[in-house]
Formats: C-alpha cells, structure tokens, sequence
C-alpha cells in the first residue's frame, strides 16, 4: 500500500492536460496563418500593378499598396469604401457599370481607358476584371487588375509616327528611283543610234586598215573595242529596264551547256585573245534554258573577271552538274577577291564596289543585275564566292529538265 507524506495525494486533471494543448495548437496555427497573410501580402504589395477586391455590393475588400497610393490613401482606408467615395463621379459611374458587367455576366473583362491619379496624372491602363467564388461555388465579388502601359503606348506612337515617316521616304525614293530608270532609259536609248552608226565607220575603216600605219591601227582598233563595249553596256541598261518593266520571254530548249559557255567566249573576241582563258568541263551537261540570254549571262561573267584579273591570272569557265541535277557554271578568276559584306551588293542596280586594291568600279552596276533577272527568270540561282587575296567564283545554278519553266 503506498503511502502519502505531507498531505492530499495530487489530483490529476486530464481534461485541464489537453485543454492546454489544444490552446497551444490553436495559437501555433494563429501564428501560422499571420505569418502566412503577411507574406501574401508582402507580394502583393510588391506588384506594381493596381490591384483590388470588391464584394458583390461594390465594397472594396482588400488592396494592395500600388492601388492605395493611386487612390492617395494608405490600404486600411480604402477597406469598407465604395468607388463613389474615391473617385469623382464620372469615374465611378465608369468603373461601377463595368463591374455590373462582370457580376452579373459571371465573365471576365479586359479594357483600355484613359484614368487620373490622386495626385493629377493622367495614365492610361490595361485592366483585367473577373469574379471569384469560395469553395462551394457561390459569387462572392470581383478582382481588378490594372497595368499602367501609358509608356509602353507613348513608345508605340513614336513607332508607329517613325513608320510612317519611312514610308513616307520610302514612297520618295521609289518616285525619284522611277523618275532616274526613266531618265537613264531614255538618254541610253537616244544613244543607240548615233552609237551604232560610229561603230559601223569604225568598222569600215577596219576594212581598209591595211592602208593606215601600224600606230593607227592600234588606236582604230582599241576604238571600235571601246565603241563594241559600250554598245553592250548600252544594251544591258535596256534589257534591264525592260525586264523589269515587261518581263521577259524566253525561248527554253535543250542545249548543251559546254557549247553555250564556249559561244560566250567567241563573243568576247580580242578581249581573250592574250589572256588565259579557259573551259573546262566535267561530263555531258544539258539543261534546257533560253541559249542567247545564257549566253549573254556567262559573257557578262567572264568580262567581269577578267577586267579584275591581272595580266598573269587566269579565268576558267566550269560546267557541271550538281547533286541535285542542275546544272552548274562557274566562272573562277585570280584577281583581287570581293570583301563579304559586298556579296549580295554587287547583284543589284547599280551596285559597285572596289576589289581589292585595285579599287575598280564595275562598270554601270547593271552587268551582274541582268545577270541575276535572267538567271531567276528561269527558276535558276546565282550567287558568289569570294575572300579578299583569293579570288572569285562566280556561279549559276540552272534547273534540272524536269523542273525547268
């Protein structure tokens, strides 16, 4: 039997036990969810946009602090407050009939409007509304979001002002371009004619050149060349002009593409006569392709070479065909090389760039453009290859016959 000293036994006292602990859990959990709300608050407080809650009688529940400066109050003000009591009353009447919307069309909005700040700004907002419910699916109110995008609509004026002042140049140019292929196309054709008589003498005095000194036949001789090459830049301009205006037709038969290439060169006549040009040739290569613009194109490539290759360079022409089918030629010379940056430059109207040191224009800037319209009028490619101190290769990819216009 146990005993007791000093008197009464203790009384012990389960209930009074978990009292305590349910207390204790109760202020655990109260803790938690202070801890909990402060933090969510904390965020949004940190979103720059304008945020609110409404219930459903328009009553502001909850704010955070973007939205309590717009309104020039501190957040715990703005609770309990209708939007008749923070803003004028065109801005209320505003806001109150968008919320309506949303309330009772249980959807979300999205607008744009133009609203003042307490303190006088002028802003314009991107606002998203939509209603939220509790758990058991009943409307409880409205949540606001408002974007302040005043800048980011300034900067889209300002692009949209400087698009329309580029157009506006664009359209400029274009005129003053039309206005310049009119004038140039009218001036080379006035040219033609006189052009032409004056080779026509040249080349009746070349008949009877057994007559001059030898002194005389070299300049009549390097007259009637420039005269020929003029004739030819002459002719480039109107074939440009006119493919760009009309179009082109063409005249697509098969042919053999070594027996164009080495008619190309017959054209060229003394131009290549002490200069190693050469044609190689890998395989039987046809496709089908109008013959006198070909030719024409590989003409053109060929003079280009060689006006920036030196004396002891050399020009080849090679024909083959690619792993496609197409059929492929290049025209590779020695010279200077092309920088990159003017790789695409040199195909366009008028488009010059020196080479190397030589620092040589070419020509009008129209040889290698008729050379690209012709090319692309047959479906066909055209493009370069070429590093300062190396060299060019220029080149041109025609269809196989299968695919060929």
């Amino acid at each position: 039997m146990t005993s007791f000293t000093g008197g009464k036994p203790p009384e012990l006292n389960p209930a009074g036990s978990l009292s305590e602990d349910v207390q204790e859990q109760k202020t655990s959990l109260s803790a938690d969810v202070i801890l909990r709300r402060a933090r969510l608050r904390a965020v949004i407080d940190a979103i720059p946009d304008l945020i609110s809650v409404k219930d459903c009688e328009g009553v502001y529940q909850l704010c955070n602090q973007p939205f309590s400066e717009y309104v020039g109050l501190d957040a715990r003000s703005v609770l309990g407050k209708t939007d008749v009591e923070l803003f004028d009353e065109g801005e209320a009447l505003q806001r109150s009939a968008l919320d309506d919307e949303v309330l009772r069309g249980e959807k979300t909005l999205r607008s744009e409007g133009w609203h003042d700040a307490a303190d006088g700004r002028t802003a314009l907002f991107d606002t998203l509304e939509a209603p939220f419910y509790n758990y058991e699916g009943e409307l409880l109110g409205l949540i606001k979001i408002s974007r302040d995008i005043t800048e980011r609509h300034r900067i889209a004026e300002e692009l949209r002002d400087a698009h329309d002042q580029l157009r506006e140049q664009y359209e400029h140019l274009k005129k003053l371009e039309t206005l310049r292929d009119s004038l140039t196309h009218m001036i080379v054709h006035d040219l033609r004619s006189p052009l032409m008589g004056m080779i026509t003498s040249l080349q009746m005095m070349e008949m009877d050149a057994d007559t001059l000194s030898e002194e005389h036949q070299t300049d009549l001789a390097g007259a009637l060349r420039s005269a020929l090459r003029l004739s030819q830049m002459v002719t480039g301009v109107l074939d440009v002009s006119t493919i760009e205006a009309e179009g082109i037709e063409l005249d697509i038969r098969v042919h053999q593409c070594v027996e164009t290439a080495r008619a190309a060169l017959d054209t060229l006549g003394g131009m290549i006569t002490e200069r190693d040009v050469t044609v190689e040739a890998e395989g039987d290569v046809q496709a089908a392709y109008d013959e006198e613009l070909v030719t024409r194109v590989i003409a053109n490539l060929v003079s280009n070479a060689l006006r920036f290759t030196p004396e002891d360079g050399s020009v080849k022409v090679a024909v083959r065909k690619d792993e496609n089918g197409s059929a492929r030629v290049e025209v590779r010379d020695t010279g200077d090389g092309i920088p990159a940056e003017y790789h695409e430059l040199i195909f366009e109207k008028f488009g010059q760039v020196g080479r190397g040191e030589r620092s040589v224009k070419v020509s009008t800037g129209l040889g290698l453009a008729f050379c690209k319209l012709a090319v692309e009028a047959h479906g066909g490619r055209i493009g370069v290859v070429s590093q300062v101190g190396e060299g060019s290769t220029f080149w041109f990819e025609l269809p196989d016959l299968e695919s060929s216009p």
